[in-house]
């Protein structure tokens, strides 16, 4: 715990002093998207009154990627300054991607290509946001933003002249994207030929909605929400893929 106190103070130490020099002002990137862990020093025979570690840098692998090629040069700038400002004698430093912030996406997820250029480029979009998110706002991004693709996706098919649906109380308002999405289903796959498909298009509707819901209230990032958040999708490119197959069948 002590250790900890002490690197929590000498990181905060850095931080103001490379913000008062401004050829050091990017390293204030590097000391605030890390994770600094002291290490026990490969030679046992050192007095542990002289303070002497190694340490490793998990650092945001957003912010390695940016900063690959000086990473060597990062490692013993840091490790240069951690022994000025500290009674610490660090004596090997490294710096490795923070694997255990690094979402892990099923690489299989793929855009489904439509008619709808933006819609293309929005599913795009969706994936690279999963494939980036670190926290729990990133998470609610990816709810947010399969919200916003569905909503533009029943707006684009959406025909109140052939779609209305049979209830008059149901609300098919420009933002009630679900309610515009099953009445498509509906008019389009009507008749009991189409029954299966109808269902499993409905469905994977009701599915969605509920996983975007659960996306958009996630408030710490766990496995379990990151694989929500894959599910959200998923589920938002199925659906598209089903609109797409029912506009093909027309």
């Amino acid at each position: 715990m002590q250790n900890k106190l002490e690197i929590s103070k000498i990181l905060f130490l850095l931080k103001e002093i490379y913000q008062k020099n401004s050829s050091d002002t990017w390293l204030i990137e590097v000391v605030t998207y890390s994770i600094f862990e002291l290490k026990e020093h490969w030679n046992k025979t050192i007095s542990p009154d002289w303070f002497v570690f190694d340490m490793d840098v998990h650092l945001n692998h957003d912010v390695y990627s940016t900063h690959f090629t000086n990473i060597e040069f990062i490692s013993r700038k840091l490790k240069s300054d951690i022994n000025k400002v500290s009674e610490l004698r660090i004596d090997k430093l490294r710096i490795l991607p923070d694997y255990e912030k690094m979402a892990i996406v099923n690489s299989e997820i793929k855009p489904v290509y439509t008619k709808w250029e933006q819609i293309n480029t929005d599913q795009i979009k969706l994936i690279n946001l999963l494939k980036t998110s670190i926290d729990s706002l990133d998470l609610m991004n990816v709810g947010n933003t399969s919200r916003s693709i569905l909503l533009k996706v029943s707006n684009l098919i959406y025909d109140h002249s052939k779609h209305k649906p049979i209830d008059p109380k149901i609300d098919v308002g420009p933002d009630k994207y679900k309610n515009r999405l099953h009445s498509y289903v509906k008019a389009e796959l009507s008749g009991d030929i189409n029954r299966e498909l109808r269902q499993f298009a409905v469905s994977a509707i009701e599915t969605i909605e509920k996983v975007i819901d659960l996306a958009n209230t996630l408030t710490h990032k766990t496995d379990s929400e990151m694989v929500f958040a894959e599910v959200c999708v998923i589920g938002t490119i199925s659906t598209i893929s089903i609109i797409k197959l029912i506009e093909t069948k027309k």
